[in-house]
């Protein structure tokens, strides 16, 4: 959606269950990519060196920057979005430079949460599509529970 916003007239994601990809698709997503089984399929046909000018990796696991630098083309943008569990992550540095890439990081606590709120509130991004399920606060412990298995939830939202 953010993407969209941002003036991406494509949008290309991968996850390694379906229940993300197909709420993907709904909001808008160009390919929703399932990658349990190969990651083959990431890269557009006819770009050796890369298809995307722009990738946000989410999930904090180390393969999957891997595959977001390889699949950037030259110039292109990196952003780190996930935090990871081990942080010695490595990176190909000799691709990053070859490709003359751009590396950034986003930690939601700088101006992204003032832009998401200012965003929600002038109704210019609309997350309802996200939102699997809603408990009270003293359904906390069970929202919680659902929130661990991405096959049943997407987003949870507490109600207080």
């Amino acid at each position: 959606m953010v993407a969209r916003l941002g003036g991406a007239n494509t949008v290309t994601i991968t996850d390694i269950k379906k229940e993300p990809l197909r709420v993907a698709e709904n909001i808008g997503a160009t390919r929703a990519l399932d990658i349990s089984q190969s990651v083959d399929k990431i890269a557009l046909k006819g770009d050796p060196r890369g298809s995307f000018d722009v990738a946000f990796e989410a999930s904090g696991n180390a393969d999957a920057v891997i595959q977001a630098i390889k699949n950037l083309k030259s110039g292109g943008t990196f952003v780190q979005v996930g935090t990871f569990q081990n942080t010695n992550v490595s990176i190909p540095s000799d691709v990053v430079m070859t490709k003359e890439l751009t590396l950034k990081s986003s930690f939601r606590f700088d101006k992204e949460f003032s832009w998401a709120a200012e965003y929600l509130a002038a109704k210019r991004i609309d997350v309802a599509p996200l939102l699997s399920h809603v408990f009270p606060m003293d359904e906390a412990n069970k929202a919680f529970q659902i929130a661990q298995d991405r096959t049943k939830a997407m987003k949870i939202h507490l109600a207080f």
